[in-house]
């Protein structure tokens, strides 16, 4: 395996084992949300389930869900740090590797520190809060919606209330798992956002300290089951820092991927004195 082929798969690797370890997360903090909500429901005993006691549950599952969305994106923002830090290191590092194989020595990089990495990360990650808080309000507002519709539907007036409780309860169960799907497009979303993005600053913070032989941008696709057309068009394309990337099908500009949920490229930085980079897009390029 050359090493260009190599770098892109451990990136891509990694990237991937993160977002599984985030989507167990955040079943984890589901699963713990909806047993607090059984504990709560087993404190009411209103003897029958009336109009009363629907509006009443509605409203206790309404606060559950908007906690459980709190929860999340404390747990997601927590998670995108450790993603930004381990972007910042392996640019640092696909840097280094690059430029002793293209330059025959590593350079010093000045801005391989925490401090650097620190001082962009607060604006970026205060920008992408917003982003995911919208997601996950989305996500929460849609969970309760279907909620709702199918306790509606169900004909609960009379029955017991602990049989009412434990039907409402399954209905929740379900209709949460159901949006589950929600949670891990956001979490694919920022994630890949996370990573890139940081590659970026630190490609500006590397202009910065040594402007005399500048980086430009490139994307590399990774190459699996899930790489869409797009992404193997994009395979290789470049940009100074400061200009976007253009998508061919759909004629969407971007700064850095995602353009879309499942985007699968990676960017990396490329130095005007390193030799044309054709021989590295084959190296990282692989039929699919």
């Amino acid at each position: 395996m050359s090493l260009a082929e190599d770098m892109v798969d451990d990136q891509a690797r990694w990237l991937a084992q993160r977002q599984g370890k985030l989507r167990e997360q955040q079943q984890l903090i589901v699963a713990r949300a909806l047993a607090s909500l059984t504990e709560e429901l087993k404190r009411v005993n209103p003897g029958s389930w009336t109009e009363a006691s629907r509006r009443n549950t509605m409203a206790m599952i309404l606060d559950l869900v908007n906690r459980l969305r709190g929860s999340q994106t404390v747990a997601l923002r927590r998670a995108l740090a450790l993603v930004s830090q381990r972007a910042w290191r392996n640019t640092a590092r696909w840097i280094t590797e690059l430029d002793k194989l293209y330059a025959g020595a590593a350079r010093p990089l000045a801005w391989d520190s925490l401090g650097h990495w620190q001082a962009g990360w607060g604006p970026y990650d205060r920008t992408r809060l917003r982003v995911y808080r919208r997601s996950m309000r989305r996500y929460g507002a849609a969970a309760v919606a279907d909620i709702e519709v199918a306790v509606g539907q169900r004909v609960l007036l009379g029955r017991s209330w602990v049989e009412a409780r434990d039907e409402v309860m399954s209905i929740v169960r379900d209709k949460v798992g159901d949006r589950q799907w929600m949670v891990d497009r956001i979490l694919r979303t920022e994630s890949a956002a996370a990573y890139n993005s940081t590659a970026l600053q630190a490609m500006h913070a590397e202009n910065e300290e040594i402007p005399d032989d500048p980086l430009s941008k490139k994307l590399v696709a990774t190459w699996d089951a899930r790489t869409a057309r797009d992404s193997k068009l994009l395979h290789g394309q470049m940009r100074p820092l400061g200009a976007k990337f253009l998508d061919p099908l759909t004629q969407r500009e971007y700064m850095t991927p995602p353009n879309r949920p499942n985007d699968r490229e990676q960017v990396i930085g490329w130095r005007e004195s390193w030799p044309d980079s054709d021989e590295f897009d084959r190296d990282t390029r692989r039929p699919g």
